[in-house]
């Protein structure tokens, strides 16, 4: 039976510490006020080095802080919102906060959906994220695994093995349970794996 093709970006899986899987483990995150660029609950996100807002990551970025789970905004009109996904460029109350909701524990690990075919030797490889922009309807990222960026030069995210399912088969679209590799809130971080 083939693997469904329906990406959902990271999605958190557990805690390899044995800790509790949560949001917001190191603080509070904001989104400027001006950010113009849209987020999807399960997209990486990158912390500023000056300030506590989170920007969209990339396959291009050093390091992660974690991954977006949604946030909370007060609109132009003062309405209220709670959001599976930041909209760009959205128009918020004057001296309003807007408050990201960031899984940032370094030890959470996460399931992604490959974007091409896996391999049983992919296990333990480091690959970079392809990036997607994610759904208004849902909610929800489209970042998957891109299986043609791994190695030592691509090194996003580290991949544990595959999720235990009897539906997820090795091949095209493979489910894999992977840590952050570079992240902002571990120190030590090997080239090709934790």
């Amino acid at each position: 039976m083939a693997n469904k093709n329906a990406p959902f970006g990271l999605r958190p899986y557990r805690h390899m510490l044995g800790g509790v899987v949560r949001i917001n483990s190191f603080g509070d995150y904001r989104i400027a006020t001006d950010y113009a660029t849209g987020l999807w609950s399960g997209d990486p996100v990158v912390k500023s080095t000056t300030t506590n807002e989170i920007v969209s990551g990339a396959a291009s970025d050093t390091k992660f802080c974690g991954v977006f789970a949604g946030c909370e905004y007060t609109d132009s009109d003062g309405n209220y919102h709670f959001s599976k996904r930041w909209p760009a460029s959205q128009a918020t109350k004057t001296g309003s906060v807007i408050v990201a909701h960031v899984y940032d524990d370094p030890y959470i690990s996460y399931v992604i959906q490959h974007d091409g075919t896996s391999a049983i030797t992919d296990y333990g490889s480091t690959f970079d994220i392809l990036y997607t922009t994610g759904s208004n309807t849902t909610g929800v990222s489209k970042v998957q695994l891109d299986t043609s960026n791994e190695g030592s030069s691509y090194i996003n995210l580290v991949v544990l093995g595959p999720v235990n399912s009897p539906d997820n088969a090795v091949g095209a679209n493979q489910l894999v349970e992977v840590m952050i590799n570079e992240h902002q809130l571990r120190a030590a971080v090997a080239s090709a794996g934790v």
